[in-house]
C-alpha cells in the first residue's frame, strides 16, 4: 500500500476550469508546503505547457477566480525579479461540497499534457473504491471535463497507450455480440529498483596476487609482518626498494592458517622436547648406577 503522503486532495469543483488552469492548480496543490515557492518555468515543465505566457495567463485566471489568494513577486539583491510565491485560498481549495479526488504526486513525472491530466483525474474520481474500476461512457467523460467526445476518445487512447489506464470492453448481459460499457481502471507505476552491481569475489587461495603493488619500504620488519614474498629477510633487511606485496584482504585467511600451524608446530616441539629430556635423564641415571656397581680393578 502506498503512503498517504504521496497523494494530494483535489476538489471536484476544479473540473469546471480549463485544462491549463486545472493542471496549474493541481501542481500547486501537489506542493506539500503552504507557501508555494516555484518558478513559472518549472510549472511549465511539470505541466507540459508550451510557454511561460500560458502559465502566466492560467495563474492570473486562478487569481481572478479566487483559487490563489495572493502572489508575491520577490526581488533579488541586484533588483531583478526572483521566484514567485503563491498562497492558495483555503475556502476555494478546501471546498469539498462536490467531493474530492486523491491523486498521486508522481503524476507530474509522467509528462502528461493538461488535457490528458484532466481526463486521467476524472477517471480516478469516477473509480469505485470497492470495485476498483469505473464504467463511465465517452459522453459522461466529455460532459465532466468540458471537452468534445472525439477529443476524449483520443485522450483515452493516448493514456491507454502510455500504460496509465486499462480499458476493457464489457459485453451486454444476454447479448454476447453487443458491447455495453467500457470499464476503466488506473495502473499505478512503480519505480524500478536500482540493482547493485556485485563484483566477483577474488580467489584468495592463489599464490600470486591479481594486483601487484610496487611499494618502497623504509622500515626494518620481518617478512611475516610486512608480507614480503620471494625475498630473504637477511638479504633484503634494512630498506628493500621494490617488493611485490599481497593485499591484506587476500592473505587474511593465510595469516590465520599460518598462526594455527605455528601453534601446532610449537606444541609438537614442546612434547618432543619433554620426551627427549625424560629419556636423556633416564639414560644418565643408568650410566651412574652402572659406574657405581663396577668392581674396583
Amino acid at each position: 500500500m502506498q503512503n498517504s503522503k504521496s497523494y494530494f486532495l483535489l476538489p471536484n469543483t476544479a473540473f469546471g476550469l480549463s485544462s491549463e488552469e486545472f493542471s496549474v492548480l493541481a501542481y500547486l496543490l501537489s506542493i506539500p508546503t503552504a507557501k508555494k515557492r516555484v518558478r513559472q518555468q518549472t510549472i511549465a515543465e511539470k505541466c507540459n505547457i508550451g510557454s511561460r505566457n500560458t502559465v502566466t495567463k492560467a495563474i492570473n485566471s486562478l487569481l481572478a477566480k479566487g483559487y490563489i489568494f495572493t502572489k508575491i513577486r520577490t526581488r533579488r539583491v541586484n533588483y531583478w525579479y526572483g521566484t514567485n510565491i503563491y498562497y492558495l485560498n483555503e475556502d476555494a481549495v478546501c471546498d469539498f461540497s462536490k467531493g474530492y479526488t486523491l491523486i498521486q504526486r508522481s503524476v507530474f513525472e509522467y509528462g502528461l499534457s493538461p488535457a490528458q491530466l484532466k481526463v486521467y483525474a476524472f477517471i480516478a474520481k469516477s473509480i469505485n473504491s470497492k470495485l476498483g474500476y469505473c464504467w463511465n461512457s465517452y459522453t459522461d467523460i466529455s460532459k465532466g471535463t468540458g471537452m468534445s467526445r472525439s477529443t476524449v476518445i483520443a485522450l483515452i487512447h493516448q493514456l491507454e497507450y502510455r500504460g496509465l489506464i486499462s480499458k476493457i470492453r464489457k459485453m451486454r448481459y444476454g447479448c454476447p455480440k453487443v458491447y455495453a460499457d467500457n470499464v476503466y481502471c488506473i495502473k499505478l507505476k512503480r519505480k524500478k529498483r536500482i540493482k547493485k552491481e556485485v563484483q566477483p569475489r577474488k580467489d584468495c587461495t592463489s599464490q600470486k596476487s591479481n594486483v601487484n603493488y610496487n611499494l618502497q619500504l623504509d622500515n626494518n620488519t620481518e617478512p611475516a609482518f610486512c608480507q614480503v614474498l620471494l625475498s630473504d629477510f637477511f638479504q633484503t633487511r634494512g630498506s628493500p626498494k621494490y617488493e611485490h606485496l599481497y593485499i591484506t584482504q587476500q592473505i587474511s585467511h593465510r595469516k590465520r592458517k599460518v598462526s594455527k600451524l605455528n601453534l601446532l608446530y610449537s606444541s609438537i616441539y614442546r612434547i618432543l622436547r619433554t620426551v627427549y629430556a625424560h629419556f636423556s635423564s633416564k639414560k644418565s641415571c643408568g650410566k651412574r648406577i652402572m659406574s657405581k656397581n663396577k668392581a674396583p680393578p
